[in-house]
């Protein structure tokens, strides 16, 4: 029994391994779709929890954007607020990790933290955090693959905005 479940782990670690070679050498932009399609099937996997939260605690805050005018969400959901979370929630993250020799030998500490910063930030409601940390995870974990260099950050940036103007379209589609 033993054999077989190390068997299993191997192998699953071996599949992990050559998919995350082959996200660190794909082009940019079938980087940015990868992560915009993952962070939504976690989305869509953590839908269950965020459903029960919401149900069982109100919402704290309204997220910012709601109600704001076409150029305040685009100003802030497409451009800075991508920027400065990838900034202080994966960049900064992962450098103070460095500092401190969690990395390289702890990158799923790294990541993990790095999602909670990210999910605190959103604290709009339990529901939201949730679906955050989720995110924060595909973020972080995309960070850490591609590397800490420049084109990492715009990455996640880029696959950031993509998120967000999904959620802007979505939101001026309510109205």
């Amino acid at each position: 029994m033993t054999t077989t479940l190390s068997a299993t782990t191997r192998t699953v670690g071996a599949r992990i391994r050559r998919l995350a070679t082959q996200f660190t050498a794909c082009p940019v932009a079938l980087a940015v779709t990868w992560i915009v399609l993952l962070s939504w099937l976690v989305r869509i996997a953590l839908f269950p929890i965020t459903f029960v939260a919401e149900s069982l605690v109100d919402d704290w805050f309204p997220p910012p954007l709601k109600g704001a005018n076409l150029f305040k969400m685009i100003a802030t959901g497409l451009i800075l607020a991508p920027v400065l979370e990838t900034f202080f929630n994966q960049w900064l993250v992962f450098r103070i990790a460095a500092r401190v020799r969690l990395l390289p030998a702890r990158p799923l500490l790294t990541i993990t933290l790095s999602a909670l910063t990210f999910c605190a930030l959103h604290f709009y409601s339990v529901s939201y955090m949730v679906s955050t940390f989720g995110m924060g995870i595909v973020l972080g974990a995309a960070f850490w693959l591609r590397g800490a260099g420049r084109q990492p950050f715009w990455i996640v940036a880029s696959a950031h905005a993509v998120l967000n103007g999904v959620a802007i379209l979505i939101m001026i589609t309510q109205k």
